[in-house]
């Protein structure tokens, strides 16, 4: 099978490495040149940009933000017309970035990884998808704890404390509301059962949206990685451990954005614990994309939280839904590593841990994280002047 060819004879391959290698030179006007004029541009964990405009808007806070930023790139999935790379890019932090709020300058190094989907037409960009954590980057920015940091501990007793209070006053409300209903009821001669009757809406109301079960799936391509990468999925999405176990090597690997988990038996471990949290959990695939002993699933997961403790935190009844993406590796017909790329801040404001995108409590956060900064930066300028001034 030929391969596509785009401007001065690039492959979108080639086209896909030449996009990250302006991006790590900070070049916007070689990027204008592989980017269609209407491309489409999903930051998963932020949103979606549209047309050149909006990227170039984009990628030039993103610059300002990290002006010495270097990208690497890891690994490339290439098929057709489409291209995974899997790259990550680490700079200093001088300002706030493209939809972030305004956080003064930290100067922390901050290291991002991304797996992002590219769609190429005419050799143009014309839909990009990343899939990146940002929870990773307000962790070292320091607007989230580190995990496992006393500070997270802190913040999740906190948390779990308030639910406790929500649930409590919302037990308390429900009885209230009891009470009131059955003195209506007294007081109109209606009985328990017609006042219940008047006051719920019919059937036909109640009656929840479709599972994402019932959604057609994408057939995987006939490559072996890819058909194993679809083994998995279903076995995950049918909380079949037993099946998705037996598709890992004994010493695989596991990058997830959580931390690293090596061997068979801790990857089952860390599935049996997002399982045990959301009893309901689905992953459905959204498409594959496969490349000799690689492959790239891309999909999504619902469920609600009402099982055991998720990171930390006791059952919210949040429901959880979030985009995501696996690199798979396979040798020997099983699977030896699987890098996941999903935003654990997107599921962190889902479930309450974090406050919700532009609310008060987001920007009371900011002016919290800005007075640390500039108090260590008085501090800091202070030092340097008495440096000086004993010399």
């Amino acid at each position: 099978m030929s391969v596509p060819q785009g401007p001065e004879g690039r492959s979108p391959q080639e086209s896909a490495r030449a996009i990250l290698t302006a991006v790590g030179h900070r070049d916007l006007a070689a990027l204008e040149k592989l980017y269609s004029p209407d491309v489409v541009d999903e930051v998963v964990a932020t949103g979606v940009l549209r047309g050149w405009s909006e990227v170039r808007a984009y990628l030039a806070g993103f610059f300002e933000a990290f002006p010495d930023a270097m990208v690497t790139v890891r690994r490339t999935v290439a098929g057709g017309d489409c291209v995974a790379v899997e790259w990550e890019w680490s700079g200093s932090h001088e300002g706030p970035g493209p939809r972030e709020p305004a956080l003064l300058p930290t100067r922390r190094l901050v290291t991002l990884r991304s797996l992002e989907f590219m769609e190429f037409r005419a050799g143009l960009l014309v839909r990009n998808t990343a899939y990146s954590d940002f929870g990773s980057v307000a962790r070292q920015l320091r607007l989230m704890p580190a995990a496992g940091s006393r500070t997270e501990t802190v913040a999740l007793g906190a948390t779990n404390f308030g639910g406790l209070v929500r649930d409590g006053v919302s037990r308390l409300w429900a009885a209230a509301g009891g009470v009131v209903a059955a003195g209506r009821a007294r007081a109109t001669g209606r009985s328990d059962a017609a006042q219940a009757a008047i006051e719920q809406p019919p059937a036909a109301a109640q009656s929840p949206p479709a599972s994402p079960r019932e959604q057609p799936l994408p057939p995987p391509p006939p490559s072996a990685a890819a058909q194993l990468a679809a083994r998995l999925i279903e076995a995950l999405d049918a909380h079949d451990l037993d099946a998705a176990a037996a598709l890992w090597h004994p010493d695989v690997v596991a990058d997830f954005p959580t931390g690293t988990c090596r061997g068979r038996d801790a990857v089952r471990a860390e599935f049996a614990g997002f399982i045990a949290a959301m009893p309901d959990l689905c992953i459905r695939p959204l498409g594959y994309l496969a490349e000799g002993d690689l492959a790239v699933v891309r999909w999504r997961a619902t469920g609600t939280h009402t099982g055991t403790k998720l990171r930390g935190l006791r059952a919210t009844g949040a429901r959880l839904e979030f985009a995501g993406a696996d690199l798979i590796e396979v040798q020997d017909g099983v699977i030896v590593s699987d890098a996941a790329y999903y935003d654990t801040a997107t599921v962190a404001r889902q479930l309450g841990a974090l406050p919700p995108r532009g609310s008060g409590q987001e920007r009371f956060l900011v002016a919290s994280a800005n007075a640390v900064t500039r108090v260590r930066d008085q501090a800091k300028s202070l030092s340097s002047w008495m440096t000086e001034r004993l010399r």
